[in-house]
């Protein structure tokens, strides 16, 4: 008997190296996933549909999360949130009709994104942070041709911006000389070439809070946090001018010059509601439907042309062309912001999301500066939490991106509570803290 008892306990050694093995190796492949269309539906990636099937693995480190709880809480109570609004929206306006089509569509995006954070975060929490973004954008960039549906519109503009600078941030950027002499202005220099204004204004604020922070082996103090906050929205405010400045100036190039002063002029030197026009439609929708507009509804002939009206356009052909003309036409919700199309759609619990979403990826990239210790990731964390506050603010969603940010950032507040620095796994040094 004792032998049999030696035997038992020692054949149970060698399953936890292997069981860590077998979790490091699914969560890679995993990682790669996240951009691939599963066929499902256009918001439920391949490795958002695996990530769903190994649910009894993969959601319980987010359900420990108390964040992550409170995020899960917001996109269940989607759908019923939307259901709700537009019973009475639809007995508001009479024009507007219920379509199941639409229905469906817009039901599957919480479900592909919910998948996807899930995957996302279980990946990190198997691998650590630096290797889960190289491997989740590695597989975006290797996806970008099926992935990306204006890639030929605009490459670098409309697709290859975020996974080629995270990679390159991430693989080179090892001392703050190399990242701000070399890496920001050559990545710079190609946004330039490629008239994508916001993305070098991402790219010098990530490289400026990056080169400013010292990470520090002690959990930093909340003065120190918010000290950062204050640092990235000043050199925010200071970049955005510069670059408006530099544009209207014409030394961005024809193209930007001529659009910055058709976006000031449209919007009465507003560049905010000059750039992202959307924003007039949906605060004037908002003001008649203060509680959105409900999960499946077709938008009236009334709403649309408050909507397009309402828009800081120059001439009412503009108006006539715009993203919210089209979206209306299909009879779908759409503003060019993920805030304002989830408020349209899901109404309460659509806001919520969004508010919760930006207050976490907000949080993560003043942690990310004042506790990474490495140069380029602590740029690239913060080059892709500006990038998702922007998408979320005044871009549609992408669900990979989204749900890559919101893991990374649940990541790193988690990681917070620790004692020590947030250490990671990086793709040469392996050495981490277990999760």
């Amino acid at each position: 008997m004792p032998s049999l008892q030696r035997s038992a306990s020692t054949s149970t050694v060698p399953t936890q190296p292997g069981r860590i093995a077998i979790d490091k190796l699914v969560a890679s492949a995993l990682a790669m996933l996240f951009a691939v269309p599963s066929g499902v539906s256009t918001s439920m990636s391949l490795g958002g549909a695996i990530a769903l099937l190994l649910a009894p693995v993969t959601f319980p480190p987010l359900w420990r999360n108390t964040r992550g709880r409170w995020l899960i809480v917001a996109l269940v109570a989607l759908v019923p949130s939307g259901w709700l609004v537009a019973q009475g929206s639809l007995l508001q306006d009479q024009g507007r009709t219920f379509s199941a089509k639409f229905f469906l569509f817009e039901a599957a995006l919480p479900v592909g994104l919910t998948a996807s954070v899930i995957g996302a975060y279980w990946c990190i929490t198997k691998l650590g942070l630096q290797r889960s973004l190289v491997l989740f954008f590695a597989g975006l960039l290797i996806a970008a041709p099926v992935f990306y549906e204006r890639l030929q519109d605009n490459a670098w503009k409309y697709g290859l911006a975020l996974p080629v600078s995270m990679l390159v941030i991430l693989f080179l950027a090892r001392s703050r000389p190399l990242l701000v002499l070399v890496i920001t202005p050559l990545l710079a220099a190609v946004s330039i070439a490629s008239d994508f204004r916001a993305w070098i204004a991402f790219l010098a604020i990530a490289a400026m809070l990056a080169v400013l922070a010292g990470s520090q082996r002690k959990r930093p103090s909340a003065s120190r946090i918010a000290s950062f906050g204050l640092i990235t929205v000043f050199a925010s405010t200071i970049v955005a001018w510069l670059i408006t400045q530099a544009a209207t100036a014409g030394m961005l190039g024809a193209y930007l010059e001529q659009r910055t002063r058709e976006q000031l002029e449209g919007s009465g030197g507003n560049l905010i509601l000059g750039g992202r026009p959307e924003w007039g439609a949906a605060i004037a929708l908002w003001r008649q439907n203060p509680l959105g507009m409900g999960i499946g509804v077709t938008p009236s002939s009334d709403d649309y042309w408050l909507a397009v009206r309402s828009m800081p356009f120059s001439t009412r052909a503009q108006q006539d062309i715009s993203t919210v003309a089209a979206s209306f036409q299909q009879g779908l919700i759409n503003f060019h912001s993920t805030f304002w199309t989830f408020w349209g759609v899901y109404g309460a619990a659509g806001v919520l999301f969004a508010v919760l979403t930006l207050a976490y990826t907000s949080h993560a990239a003043m942690v990310a500066s004042a506790t990474l210790k490495s140069v380029g990731l602590r740029a690239a964390v913060i080059l892709l939490m500006l990038s998702t506050i922007w998408d979320v603010l005044f871009s549609p969603m992408v669900v990979p991106h989204l749900a890559i940010a919101i893991a990374a950032a649940l990541h790193i507040l988690q990681e917070l509570k620790r004692p020590a620095e947030i250490r990671t796994k990086d793709p040469v040094d392996e050495n981490t803290s277990p999760h």
